[in-house]
């Protein structure tokens, strides 16, 4: 008896081919250091920002509230814009707060003019950054997720230093962790749970546009029709039947006799929906405990429908303690070795007012 050669192909397991881990090694010849796998984990972790609601909402809440109801600086030649851009020091500051909850860290471009004095700062887009390994030398380029590594360009910045007034163009580099090169998120922890909710919300986006095509088979049953034939088919069926547009539309079926009628069938589901829902569930409970936070600090809806004011005040004093004042006093001491003065930048901190007064107010 002949026997069957049959071979077998594992497929490569999606977190293999699509999640980007932030290992950071050497590149043969070069100084600069690879900055997650493909030299991508920032970019990564941006498109994981713009494409979660939920980590989306924490890092702008968070953002906000370590920006506090003003700052301001006590040097009077920056009280009006600190840069070029005509940026004022809250706008740097606030890009400064939202780089370190995403990223770990933020990366300051600090402009000299002809007199070795400081004329501009600016908060880089921290995605853009790479360092050589003691971040003595950084590589800046917008093209590091779009091309070969060896095609990019990249303008190189020394690292600030305050005593040597003859740098034109530095940066002050600042990260949650002195022992690696670059930093990793407060939340990177969570990382598998912001992909299951970015896809989840992907499933439930080509359920809506896909309609019949993943839930019902549809049967022809008056002969096998040519390839063009089955082509057209599947073009006027899409068109007319499929996608929330179509939503509710009668179906006419013209047969030759019944038993050459078209007949759709539906498949099991395995309750795929509330599955969705309970691991959303988890997900989302993961992000809030990797940022130390409760969903209703940042505007989230929540089950506890008794969640008080009291409840929240406890809430917002916990994560003002943890995590607000901490990156608060990093942001404070980058600008002290900026200027190399103490107390350069005031932060007014954020507050609730809880009082009737100020409910009344609101209504007003």
């Amino acid at each position: 008896m002949e026997k069957l050669s049959v071979k077998f192909a594992a497929i490569d397991p999606y977190i293999q081919d699509n999640i980007i881990e932030n290992v950071q090694k050497e590149i043969k010849g070069q100084e600069m250091i690879q900055y997650g796998d493909k030299n991508i984990y920032p970019n990564y972790v941006d498109n994981l920002f713009e494409n979660v609601s939920c980590l989306k909402s924490i890092i702008l809440g968070l953002a906000d509230y370590i920006c506090g109801e003003n700052v301001t600086i006590s040097l009077p030649q920056y009280q009006e814009t600190i840069n070029n851009d005509g940026e004022t020091i809250e706008d740097v500051v606030k890009q400064m707060a939202q780089s370190y909850v995403e990223y770990g860290g933020f990366a300051l471009n600090v402009v000299r003019n002809r007199i070795g004095g400081i004329a501009g700062v600016y908060c880089l887009d921290f995605k853009n950054v790479r360092s050589d390994k003691k971040n003595t030398k950084f590589y800046y380029s917008e093209d590091w997720a779009n091309k070969s590594l060896g095609r990019i360009k990249n303008v190189v910045y020394p690292a600030f230093d305050p005593d040597d007034k003859t740098q034109a163009s530095s940066i002050l580099y600042i990260k949650n962790d002195k022992k690696t090169t670059y930093p990793s998120p407060m939340w990177g922890g969570a990382t598998m749970s912001a992909e299951i909710l970015k896809h989840i919300n992907e499933f439930h986006l080509n359920s809506i546009y896909n309609g019949l095509s993943s839930d019902y088979v549809v049967n022809f049953n008056a002969g096998q029709p040519t390839p063009e034939a089955q082509e057209e088919i599947e073009e006027t069926w899409s068109e007319k039947f499929t996608g929330f547009q179509n939503g509710g539309r009668q179906i006419l079926s013209f047969n030759p006799d019944i038993q050459h009628r078209t007949q759709i069938e539906a498949i099991p589901q395995n309750n795929y929906i509330d599955k969705f829902n309970a691991i959303e569930k988890t997900s989302k409970q993961d992000i809030y405990s990797a940022f130390r936070c409760h969903p209703v600090l940042f505007g989230l809806p929540t089950e506890n429908s008794g969640f008080n004011d009291q409840d929240f005040q406890e809430a917002f004093k916990l994560v003002n303690k943890t995590v607000v004042l901490p990156i608060q006093k990093v942001i404070k001491r980058a600008f002290e070795k900026l200027f190399q003065e103490k107390e350069v930048i005031e932060i007014e901190p954020f507050n609730i007012d809880w009082s009737e007064d100020a409910d009344d107010e609101l209504v007003k």
